[in-house]
């Protein structure tokens, strides 16, 4: 797998995913919810694509494979000198 690096703002991706998810969740009984760290940076150095595809297979099967409540969206971020360590976390509700 080659990796294609380029600078991207994390915070565009998710939320035009958000979005993009959103529309999938008209047809069923459940609710996004994200929350994006403060401290995420504006700018980040890395393959953008490979994030954006992760980010949408995760978020497309939690709306495939959950059928009613919540799906919580979580990226926290740990920031050092050079280095930012995006944590995504992905915790699905379900009601019964």
């Amino acid at each position: 797998m080659e990796l294609i690096e380029n600078k991207y703002n994390p915070l565009t991706i998710f939320n035009d995913l958000t979005r993009l998810i959103n529309v999938r969740l008209d047809k069923k009984y459940l609710e996004l919810r994200v929350n994006f760290a403060d401290n995420i940076p504006e700018f980040l150095y890395g393959d953008s694509d490979k994030l954006k595809r992760i980010i949408t297979n995760l978020l497309t099967n939690a709306v495939k494979y959950t059928k009613s409540g919540h799906i919580n969206f979580v990226v926290t971020s740990d920031n050092e000198e050079d280095k930012c360590n995006l944590r995504l976390l992905l915790v699905i509700l379900v009601e019964v």
